[in-house]
């Protein structure tokens, strides 16, 4: 995980998130990963990482998956009776 926050930290210019994020996944960081280094190289909160990953072009594949995974989870813990 190292390297991948150092190649973040080398390249990042402020204004090339996508690219990053694309070289990041092209060397097979994960999207959660990808949210680890968010957070701790550019000292964004967790819920602020994802927003980023969710709405970005990189991961917007995975966007749609993503967001209904959370509903039904979410939906299956409010439904949950014990």
């Amino acid at each position: 995980m190292g390297k991948y926050r150092l190649f973040f930290r080398e390249n990042y210019n402020g204004d090339n998130l996508d690219t990053i994020l694309g070289e990041l996944k092209s060397k097979g960081v994960s999207q959660m990963q990808s949210a680890l280094i968010l957070t701790l190289e550019l000292k964004l909160s967790l819920s602020d990482a994802d927003k980023a990953l969710l709405n970005s072009k990189v991961w917007d594949e995975t966007k749609e998956v993503t967001e209904k995974f959370r509903n039904d989870f979410g939906n299956f813990i409010d439904n949950y009776d014990e």
